[in-house]
């Protein structure tokens, strides 16, 4: 349903149609599966796919996928809680979806959880551990992971 739903969505070998590719990728979403929710919710959040953004809708399926080990997702709810998308802005919150992102090996997840330590986003500033996590997305070869080392403020 999901692959299915793609392929409508951008038109690989049929006829684009996003409306019946949304439905089919709603489906499986609705099934519980978490690459479809995941899609879900990019596309609300920015509104891909013929559809609006809508931030309330994205965060639901960003959840859903997060639940099941989406770290994608995972990072999408700590962006929505970051910027106040869907929900209230609450850097805490963001700080903790950031964090389980990282620990579960997201370099993305660890370049915006070096971020909060550097900048004191939803936790106390601690440039030590910004600089532990910016060089862990640097080992795993995410070129964040360097910029991230050069915004961290000096002691």
């Amino acid at each position: 349903q999901t692959w299915w739903g793609l392929a409508l969505l951008d038109g690989q070998g049929v006829k684009r149609d996003t409306t019946r590719g949304l439905e089919w990728i709603r489906r499986a979403a609705e099934t519980g599966h978490p690459q479809a929710q995941f899609l879900l919710g990019l596309c609300a959040y920015a509104g891909l796919g013929g559809t609006a953004a809508e931030p309330d809708t994205a965060l639901r399926w960003f959840t859903a996928a997060a639940d099941q080990q989406v770290l994608p997702a995972r990072i999408f709810v700590g962006f929505c809680h970051y910027h106040g998308r869907g929900t209230p802005q609450d850097r805490d919150e963001a700080f903790r979806h950031f964090r389980l992102a990282a620990e579960g090996g997201s370099a993305v997840g660890q370049i915006w959880l070096a971020h909060c330590y550097a900048f004191g986003e939803g936790v106390a500033t601690d440039l030590n551990r910004a600089r532990e996590w910016a060089q862990e997305a640097w080992r795993q070869g995410h070129p964040g992971g360097r910029q991230m080392l050069r915004r961290i403020p000096e002691e």
